[in-house]
């Protein structure tokens, strides 16, 4: 596990520019509300005022690292970097516990340690790369402790407690607090555990959303939802983010302002937010069809290989064994309760998808799903060719050539 680690770190470090500038509006953000809860202005917004346009868990995390360290990217990239290595290993273990065979555990390991669109995420100020480090953590926690049943308890509320913090660093993994709760219902069969794990999984974003409702007024996860939503099923809407937003008269811009005057210069957080859902509610009901339509794209969209981050070439090698790893695991009903920590994961996320619009980076939080997937697919599949060679070799008979050509 060294080994991969110390992989996994020299492969970030590489293809990484650790002093490059923050160049998305993302990595901006994230910086500005990490400065701000370093200094101890809370968590507000350029004017002072209380935000909720992002939820806190990687601000916070950044705020922890500039506080230890000095507010310098260059180290909330080394930290990023360090968790995205870190969860090369706890892959290994999960697969450990989870199947129980060494040569599945290190295929899945060695694909994380050189999976591209890991390695992009784990050298910016970006979220994900936290999320899928509890994400991680989280599954090893929950499967072991089933090994444990003395640890059992203690074990799902910290599991619980690790999906939480993972919503609160990626809102769209809301879906996903349901997911170790069900694994424990269907697999220790326990309704304890499983509420256990659910009560502690909702903690954190509970907390942060009755904050939101006293500070803003508003119980929300996060005031950007609304927008994403909107986003991705207006007219505008083609199935991912329309870039068309941050160009000089834009379209989406000059609706919103001659319909809601001073939409972006005079209304608080809360409003505009109101202003998305409803505009988006209006979008949907009104062309149903249209939004039915965008689906195949958002799904498309987000599985694709291919985007602003480059091609995540092991991605495309994997994804049929991927496949071939979900059908092998569902087709046999010893197996089927690993779809719960396998496959559910990845149908949570691509339902607020849908809900949303489709983007890879999205994907990143569960790509440990297809990871692990993908080793189980390719090593049943190379035991099933060997074993087929070993049958065909057995029948040729000893002195014969194994050809006539």
């Amino acid at each position: 596990m060294t080994a991969l680690f110390a992989a996994s770190v020299a492969v970030r470090l590489w293809a990484s520019d650790l002093q490059g500038p923050l160049i998305s509006g993302d990595e901006q953000e994230y910086h500005f509300l990490a400065n701000q809860l370093k200094e101890g202005n809370g968590f507000t917004d350029i004017n002072g005022a209380p935000t909720a346009w992002r939820t806190p868990g990687f601000p916070v995390f950044l705020a922890l690292i500039y506080t230890l360290t000095g507010a310098d990217p260059a180290n909330a990239r080394l930290a990023s970097i360090a968790l995205s290595a870190l969860t090369a290993p706890l892959i290994y273990l999960l697969v450990i516990f989870l199947i129980k065979k060494r040569s599945n555990a290190f295929v899945a390991a060695v694909i994380w340690v050189f999976l591209p669109t890991s390695i992009f995420l784990s050298g910016t100020l970006l979220a994900e790369s936290l999320a899928a480090f509890l994400i991680a953590a989280a599954f090893l926690i929950a499967v072991a402790s089933i090994e444990k049943s003395k640890l059992s308890r203690g074990a799902a509320a910290v599991s619980g407690l690790l999906m939480g913090a993972a919503t609160l660093s990626r809102g769209y993994l809301i879906l996903i607090l349901v997911v170790l709760p069900l694994y424990f219902l269907f697999s220790k069969r326990s309704k304890k555990l499983a509420a256990i794990c659910l009560a502690f999984a909702v903690l954190l974003p509970a907390l942060w959303i009755a904050r939101n409702a006293v500070v803003l007024g508003s119980p929300t996860l996060s005031t950007e939802g609304a927008q994403v939503i909107w986003h991705g099923n207006n007219r505008w809407s083609r199935g991912t983010w329309n870039g068309e937003w941050f160009t000089t008269g834009s379209g989406q811009r000059e609706y919103l302002i001659q319909k809601y005057p001073g939409f972006f210069d005079n209304l608080s957080e809360r409003e505009r937010a109101r202003i998305y859902l409803d505009e988006a509610a209006a979008d949907i009901s009104g062309e149903p069809v249209r939004v039915l339509l965008l689906t195949p794209r958002k799904l498309f969209f987000f599985l694709t290989p291919y985007s602003y981050m480059g091609l995540d070439w092991l991605y495309i090698v994997c994804f049929p064994f991927a496949l071939a790893g979900a059908f092998m695991i569902l087709r046999r009903k010893k197996d089927r309760e690993l779809s719960w920590i396998l496959i559910f994961p990845v149908i949570c996320v691509a339902a607020i998808v849908v809900l949303a619009f489709g983007d890879p980076r999205f994907r990143h939080p569960v790509d440990l799903c297809f990871v692990l997937l993908s080793a189980i697919g390719i090593t049943r599949l190379a035991a099933v060719t060997k074993r087929l060679v070993s049958n065909q070799r057995a029948d040729i008979p000893r002195g014969q050539p194994a050809s006539s050509d």
